[in-house]
């Protein structure tokens, strides 16, 4: 849906669809194998030539099941997250819609508020009078954990 958005109907649009659909099938493929193979780990059954296949079948099923059901079932975030979504008023959405935001992407979101908060000469939040107060907390924990 958000191809659409960005590319609009035509031939880029199902050409990247078509490319993002296998891309994410080999992917779900490898976590499930991968899958399969833990769980014979924690619960002993033989053989495992046919229970690392079907562990990773059962996974990949339950995904798909999960697919049909919509990613509004899952991810709620599409419009009101800020940086979800196709930009509407020149807002500062530029993470695509049903993408998962984790760990690893708030440092690219604090980096993009940075620079945000640079380029409109505001103050960034956290600033770092916010940093040096957290680190003279950890600093006093510190300190009482070792008089303990």
């Amino acid at each position: 849906m958000f191809l659409r958005h960005a590319y609009g109907l035509g031939t880029a649009t199902g050409v990247f669809s078509l490319f993002m659909y296998v891309s994410m099938v080999l992917g779900q493929s490898l976590v499930a194998r991968t899958f399969g193979a833990y769980v014979l780990q924690v619960v002993d059954l033989e053989p495992a030539s046919f229970w690392v296949p079907a562990h990773g079948v059962a996974l990949l099923a339950f995904a798909f099941i999960i697919n049909l059901a919509g990613n509004r079932t899952i991810q709620a975030t599409a419009d009101c997250h800020p940086f979800m979504g196709m930009p509407k008023g020149g807002g500062p959405r530029y993470w695509p819609v049903a993408h998962i935001i984790g760990y690893e992407h708030t440092f690219i979101n604090t980096v993009f508020d940075l620079l945000q908060a640079v380029a409109r000469g505001k103050q960034t939040t956290p600033s770092f009078e916010d940093g040096l107060k957290t680190q003279l907390v950890l600093a006093a924990c510190e300190a009482s954990a070792k008089s303990l």
